[in-house]
């Protein structure tokens, strides 16, 4: 199981003068019209001034209160969204020698076994919570998985939220599972007028799919959550660094769908097109 879930949790912010308190001010005016998640996401605010990194703490109280804020340290400049990730120049080392004969088998990247395709092709899913289905529903269905396809990575990505009240069940099978990964992510939709502006990013590098190319595995499974919480507009700018990225490596998407919060079913089935 790979994490990848910052230690700290920060705003990006370009100051003017008036220190600490001017910029408190201004994360209250700011907190009434935006919703700043509480944790995970980076934000840039593109403005005069030299800019500073700001520690998100905690609300004070209800919603739309000041939240509570401390200068971490002066940057020198804003950073800029990550570029499309390199293109693998060769096949992972593990395959290098490694020749499969049977035409359905590709090398595993992970281990240089040959293997049916259809089982070893990673899954991406990408969702923010999972309240339609009590805890047990989740804990079947990723056993099922796994006996189905004991090969395939799968990297859970959760685009974070301000709510308190969104959960997403992970089970304990899930969390000691090798090859997992699970990463909390930016949401991208504060909208082209909103005073603070996402950073996309880079689902493609986190899940380590770097490994893979059109020569060992040629396609990715990939569930978007669309169920109302979140759509494609969510991740709007992620999702089309991730297709870049995927493009740039020769490999295909291969979506699955579902409408209920359900980020495990949908990929019990064939990933692999018949044609």
């Amino acid at each position: 199981m790979h994490f990848s879930i910052p230690l700290t949790h920060f705003l990006l912010l370009a100051s003017s003068s008036g220190g600490l308190a001017q910029e408190q001010e201004y994360i209250k005016r700011l907190r009434k019209t935006d919703t700043i998640p509480n944790k995970g996401p980076t934000y840039l605010r593109a403005d005069a001034g030299a800019p500073r990194k700001l520690e998100l703490l905690d609300s004070d109280g209800a919603d739309g209160e000041l939240w509570n804020m401390y200068v971490v340290e002066q940057l020198s400049s804003l950073p800029t969204a990550p570029s499309p990730s390199p293109p693998p120049t060769e096949a992972p080392r593990r395959c290098e020698d490694v020749d499969c004969t049977n035409p359905e088998e590709r090398c595993d990247p992970l281990d240089g076994v040959c293997k049916l395709l259809d089982s070893i092709v990673p899954c991406i899913a990408i969702i923010d919570e999972s309240d339609n289905f009590p805890d047990s529903h989740f804990d079947t269905q990723w056993a099922t998985f796994r006996t189905d396809y004991p090969d395939r990575p799968f990297c859970l990505l959760r685009p974070t939220s301000s709510s308190t009240f969104d959960r997403l069940y992970l089970p304990p099978a899930f969390l000691n599972d090798t090859r997992v990964t699970f990463a909390e992510v930016s949401r991208d939709d504060l909208g082209a007028n909103s005073p603070i502006q996402p950073v996309p990013t880079d689902w493609f590098s986190i899940c380590g799919f770097g490994i893979y190319n059109g020569t060992t595995v040629e396609f990715i499974g990939m569930f978007l959550d669309t169920s109302g919480s979140m759509d494609q507009r969510t991740v709007s700018g992620s999702l089309a660094l991730f297709e870049q990225n995927v493009a740039i490596a020769g490999l295909t998407i291969e979506p699955v769908f579902n409408t209920r919060e359900d980020w495990i079913t949908p990929f019990l089935t064939t990933l692999v097109p018949s044609n």
